[in-house]
């Protein structure tokens, strides 16, 4: 993330899709456990976001948008798996990375 040429927003975003690879599943069962109150899997998914987290805040300037921009990526990796094996990116990724890009890019 931190070396990709366009940030790590945009990285963030363009690989925060699901393509039922060992990692993914592996992703998916760990919430899955998370949700029925397992410890290990709740840490082990709060200390893989936070990692993203920190980086994102390392290149972004307002927290709150480095955490919109996070759970942006949350959000297009639960719709690809919730479509199973088939899942794909939405086709309007490049105007979500735009959107992403804009909010970083503001000067509040």
């Amino acid at each position: 993330m931190r070396a990709h040429p366009e940030g790590a927003a945009v990285y963030h975003l363009r690989t925060s899709t699901f393509h039922d690879t060992p990692v993914d599943r592996a992703v998916v069962a760990t919430m899955r456990l998370s949700q029925g109150s397992n410890a290990v899997a709740q840490q082990t998914l709060a200390r893989i976001r936070q990692s993203w987290l920190d980086v994102l805040n390392e290149q972004i300037a307002d927290p709150a948008v480095a955490e919109a921009v996070l759970l942006m990526g949350d959000g297009l990796y639960f719709a690809a798996a919730s479509t199973g094996p088939y899942g794909r990116p939405p086709d309007n990724i490049d105007a979500l990375v735009e959107v992403a890009q804009r909010l970083v890019d503001a000067r509040f």
